[in-house]
């Protein structure tokens, strides 16, 4: 690929995720009243628990506390060594979904983060920030 090439293409079609207008289109009538976060259930109680530091859930292997049992499902794979998130092009396995989105851009070449200065594109956000020191002299 030519250097300033931009690949934007997308894992999957629009189709085959059949609920995602259901989900992100939906009327959102309740309001956090310490951020901008809209909700379309109050569940007000367990998007609050940030906010006000309230960690109800530990880790029973470390002092790790966490607002959400999801971030304690995802924080215990680090001691349990757990990789549920495989790829499907390569061996490679992953304990983070995010970490496995990234990871496929290495075989799609899709390269989403651009610089708004010059034509370089680049497949993670940290290579852009690193990168933008170049227009910072």
């Amino acid at each position: 690929m030519a250097r300033g090439d931009h690949r934007t293409s997308r894992l999957g079609a629009p189709g085959d995720r059949p609920r995602l207008p259901e989900i992100h289109m939906r009327e959102k009538p309740f309001y956090c009243s310490l951020c901008p976060y809209q909700m379309s259930n109050d569940s007000t109680k367990r998007h609050h628990c940030p906010h006000i530091g309230n960690k109800p859930y530990s880790c029973p292997y470390c002092p790790f506390r966490a607002s959400h049992s999801s971030k304690i499902q995802c924080h215990l794979r680090t001691h349990t060594g757990e990789k549920p998130y495989a790829c499907h092009l390569c061996p490679s396995r992953f304990a983070k979904k995010g970490n496995l989105k990234t990871h496929i851009r290495t075989h799609t070449g899709e390269k989403p983060y651009a610089c708004p200065h010059c034509q370089y594109c680049c497949a993670h956000k940290s290579d852009l920030k690193k990168h933008m020191v170049v227009h910072m002299r």
